[in-house]
């Protein structure tokens, strides 16, 4: 670092004194070599976060300006931080290598180089404490007083009489209690399904939600529900009017709450890492009194459609799976948007703009199957390129990555393939989770193992379910059980845990609205002990590689990362009962040694390619 160092005092000259007050680093996931200074190596996963809500609004927050991190050691790295959005976190992945220091600086360009004129301001050499994650930086420029503690604690800190004091470390994030971050990326993770959830009622749950091990939230549609009166609170009788909408627009009036309230879920969201995603609904807007009718108050809310209904809505017919006119320009009973036309594009565009305008981070696109790609023949539009291409654009001009996924029950239609949606969004498989629910239910461990996907799609496209709310509430039920609401919450748990142990494949969790009040909670098995082990085992194991199999009435996914000497850990699931001893079972991947069950700390020991154990009274072990 010698050289470096002459370069630096080279520079000083040019730099702006202004002060580096309060800021603090937080690093993820990294590997740990030594404590106290030593290099610390990273794999070119692991995040690192610098909280600067403590700078106030000198130099750093000086707009016009790239900010950078230096990173050095064995290895030396430029990166440059984003800011999360609504929070005072810039983040950034630690670009593989070995260092034992990090700098913070202000850049004109996206500098790579410490030369002339590209670096405005800088810290000192703050060095890496590899047993600890996070860092309070108090000093001034060029200082290199700093505290580390663990992520999420704030440190004791006694600064020097010539320092300024920090104030009081108060990180915007709430990490999980587990120390396993949750994924940035949605996809990466798992999902609560909070249907019927009020957003007041989902912000006060998102703590829980968080610990739980949720990467993201999905609420039910966002727009204005037919025939709404906040009298009706009847679950049964009720939720199916949120998915038909008078409105390509946020609700006035909702079940769910206000475009306020939205708000005010998203906001608190950030500060626990949790994403929200909103159901849309833009195949089709509500009927009157059935089939081949039109509500006549969609006029109250979209009178330029409702009066050209020749112009916006298709002809009726009702849907079948025929091709891709019978899939795309029939109806599923409600009058079926014509999606082609730019009025309606423009207007479904405005919508996303709005709910990500609130902080929403990604969208779940109701009976995606029925609007057509460019690809489907004679019917075929620019619907998904133009309304998620523009929505993408938009949220990341916001500071958001932008998730997007869309319904597709069953098969896509004759002549037509799941990969014209995947080019622009994740799709449901609901084939393979209701096959997986079907078979736990069966007590059938051979066939709950499968391994491949009913879609085709690669699992980095996909989101999978146990069951879902049109299983729960309606007859969709793919694999032999129509509707689920008649299966026990341990064997729907059971299923979780294989179909949330899959690699790369998002997963949702269906929060049954057992109270029967639209927008209440309900039933609240979405924390059980089991299914959290089962979201923070997925959330560990991001980036590996996977192995399924069976034995007799067990099933294992084995989570394993390839050319690393990291141990790796399954998920095991007892399809025909409850506790019982694994013995000898064979393993394909998992590395000689013991393993500890998350959810009862029994152990698990793999010797000679054989795993022998106890699983508890929920019939799931979790080991790593």
């Amino acid at each position: 670092m010698k050289k470096m160092f002459i370069k630096r005092k080279l520079l000083i000259v040019l730099l702006f004194v202004v002060a580096f007050i309060g800021g603090t680093i937080a690093f993820t996931s990294a590997k740990k070599s030594q404590a106290g200074g030593g290099n610390r190596t990273y794999n070119g996963s692991e995040v690192f976060y610098v909280d600067l809500g403590n700078c106030g609004n000198s130099w750093w927050n000086n707009s016009g300006c790239t900010h950078r991190a230096y990173f050095f050691g064995n290895n030396t790295n430029w990166v440059t931080l984003s800011n999360i959005k609504n929070t005072t976190i810039y983040q950034a992945k630690v670009p593989k290598g070995s260092y034992y220091g990090v700098i913070l600086a202000r850049c004109s360009t996206s500098s790579t180089t410490w030369s002339s004129g590209k670096i405005y301001n800088q810290t000192g050499d703050i060095m890496i404490d590899s047993s600890k994650n996070f860092i309070s930086y108090f000093g001034g420029e060029k200082s290199t007083k700093a505290t580390w503690s663990n992520y999420g604690v704030a440190p004791t800190v006694n600064p020097s009489p010539t320092v300024n004091p920090t104030p009081s470390v108060n990180p915007t994030k709430t990490p999980s209690p587990t120390n396993i971050p949750l994924p940035q990326d949605i996809q990466d993770g798992v999902i609560l399904h909070a249907f019927n959830w009020s957003y007041a009622n989902i912000q006060k749950n998102l703590k829980d939600i968080a610990a739980a091990g949720y990467t993201a939230v999905q609420t039910s549609p966002v727009q204005q529900p037919k025939d709404y009166n906040s009298s009706y609170t009847s679950v049964g009788d009720n939720w199916w009017k949120l998915y038909q909408p008078l409105s390509l627009s946020i609700a006035k009036s909702s079940w769910l709450g206000t475009e306020s309230d939205l708000k005010s879920l998203c906001k608190e969201a950030d500060k626990y890492n949790v994403k929200i995603i909103c159901d849309i609904v833009v195949n089709h807007l509500a009927n009157d009194s059935g089939p081949g009718t039109t509500s006549p108050s969609i006029a109250q809310y979209e009178s330029q459609i409702y009066n050209n209904q020749g112009t916006y809505f298709h002809p009726y017919f009702k849907t079948s799976d025929d091709n891709a006119y019978t899939v795309c320009m029939g109806s599923i009973d409600m009058p079926d948007l014509n999606t082609s036309n730019s009025y309606i594009q423009d207007r479904v565009i405005s919508l996303l703009k709005s709910c990500i305008d609130c902080g929403v981070d990604g969208f779940r696109f109701d009976a995606a199957k029925h609007i057509e790609t460019s690809k489907d023949n004679g019917v075929g539009s620019n619907f998904w390129d133009n309304v998620i291409g523009s929505a993408k654009s938009y949220a990341k001009s916001k500071g958001t990555k932008l998730y997007c996924y869309g319904e597709i029950l069953n098969p896509v239609g004759g002549g037509r393939s799941y990969s014209s949606y995947t080019s622009n969004m994740s799709i449901t498989d609901n084939k393979t989770g209701d096959k997986v629910l079907y078979n736990v239910n069966d007590k059938n461990a051979a066939a709950a193992s499968d391994y491949t996907f009913a879609t085709g799609e690669l699992a980095n496209k996909l989101v999978l379910w146990a069951e879902s709310h049109d299983t729960y509430m309606g007859g969709s039920g793919s694999a032999g059980i129509k509707n689920t609401s008649g299966i026990n919450k341990s064997t729907i748990n059971k299923a979780w845990a294989i179909v949330a142990s899959r690699v790369d494949a998002a997963s949702l969790y269906f929060a049954r609205p057992e109270s029967n009040k639209m927008g209440s909670v309900g039933s609240t098995t979405w924390k059980n002990s089991e299914v959290v082990a089962v979201n923070i085992f997925h959330n560990k194991f991001v980036d590996s590689k996977e192995w399924l199999s069976s034995s007799n009435s067990i099933v294992m996914n084995e989570r394993y990362f390839e050319n690393s000497s990291k141990k790796g850990g399954a998920v095991i699931v007892n399809v025909n009962g409850t506790s019982t001893k694994v013995s000898n079972m064979t393993v394909n991947v998992l590395k000689d040694g013991d393993y500890i069950d998350s959810l009862t700390n029994n152990k698990f020991t793999v010797k000679n390619g054989k795993i022998t154990g106890n699983i508890g009274s929920t019939g799931i072990a979790v080991v790593y």
